[in-house]
């Protein structure tokens, strides 16, 4: 994963080094190799207070893309085009979410890269699901503490938010009377609806306000109560796909199978390692069973079918062990 950069060569010995997708990032150097790397390390420095600051990071564009960006043309004048690796949490996270891509197999559903036709929003609703997905994991790079993996995306849930064990009314601002606010969530980007409000069979709450999941709402008001701050948390789910069933179609949920487990593996790992101080939590059965294989891994049990106090409690727990 490369962006661009505009090399500027000036009269006077010396270059200069900038990049269109981040402006005010610049650099200079004595020779061309030179500020390369230089220009290299203004762009991690760059990204590294982005990051800090919970701004979005922008995808790469290609170089045919910047070339034919009107508003660049007099910025682009006289420049030569270079591409400079990008940074290694930034190449990490969209690696990662590139990697979800191919689903293993059917009845899963793919939130970042498969358009949901009959209760999807718009054309563009995959393309939010991802940003969220890409943002919520960049925000929380370097700040992770407790990586919290459940089993698998319900379509109540990542379905249509694109993040695990959350809704789209938490998104949204809907649950803001539980203290559950969508800065929480997604620090820095405003949060997209994508399902459709026109969905057949749903109640007027959920066409007005979206989804929402009961294990995302129990997950995020413990961890209010718990004071932990949202950014030291990265929920996921051992299997990334939404599993549902043939006969009911796309809003419904079932267990994943075996296979579906073992395809998720590679996946689990990847995720794992663009968190690699932070200690993972499994929570229910499925996930604490594919998390064991690392070793050292915490367990509670899962909030559905109202054992949330005792998730709660075991979480709590968890929490105190890591503090």
């Amino acid at each position: 994963m490369r962006y661009v950069a505009f090399i500027h060569s000036g009269e006077k010995a010396g270059f200069g080094i900038s990049f269109p997708d981040f402006p005010g990032c610049i650099s200079v150097g004595s020779t061309r190799a030179d500020v390369v790397r230089q220009g290299a390390e203004a762009l991690a420095f760059h990204v590294e207070g982005m990051i800090e600051d919970s701004q979005p990071i922008p995808r790469p564009r290609s170089i045919p893309d910047i070339r034919s960006d009107p508003d660049l043309a007099e910025w682009r004048d006289g420049a030569d085009l270079e591409q400079v690796a990008a940074p290694r949490a930034v190449a990490g996270v969209y690696d990662f979410v590139a990697g979800l891509a191919d689903t293993p197999g059917p009845h899963l559903f793919n939130p970042w890269f498969e358009r949901d036709e009959r209760h999807d929003a718009s054309e563009c609703s995959v393309d939010v699901r991802r940003r969220h997905l890409e943002h919520y994991l960049m925000a929380r790079v370097g700040h992770a503490k407790y990586l919290l993996v459940a089993e698998a995306p319900g379509y109540q849930g990542a379905h249509f938010s694109g993040i695990a064990m959350t809704s789209e009314r938490i998104l949204l601002g809907h649950q803001e009377r539980r203290g559950v606010l969508p800065r929480h969530v997604l620090p820095g980007l405003k949060p997209e609806r994508t399902s459709s409000h026109r969905i057949s069979g749903r109640s007027q709450a959920v066409r007005n306000r979206g989804f929402t999941e009961p294990t995302a709402t129990v997950v995020w008001r413990t961890l209010r109560d718990l004071g932990v701050n949202p950014l030291e948390v990265v929920l996921w789910n051992a299997v990334p796909w939404h599993p549902y069933r043939e006969d009911k179609g796309l809003l419904s949920n079932r267990t994943p199978k075996q296979c579906e487990r073992d395809a998720s593996k590679a996946h689990l790992q990847a995720f794992l390692k663009l968190f690699p101080s932070a200690r993972p939590v499994g929570v229910g059965q499925v996930s604490q069973a594919l998390l064991s294989e690392y070793g050292g891994v915490c367990s509670v049990v899962h909030p559905a079918r109202g054992r949330g106090t005792q998730f709660a409690k075991e979480l709590k727990l968890a929490v105190r062990q890591n503090a």
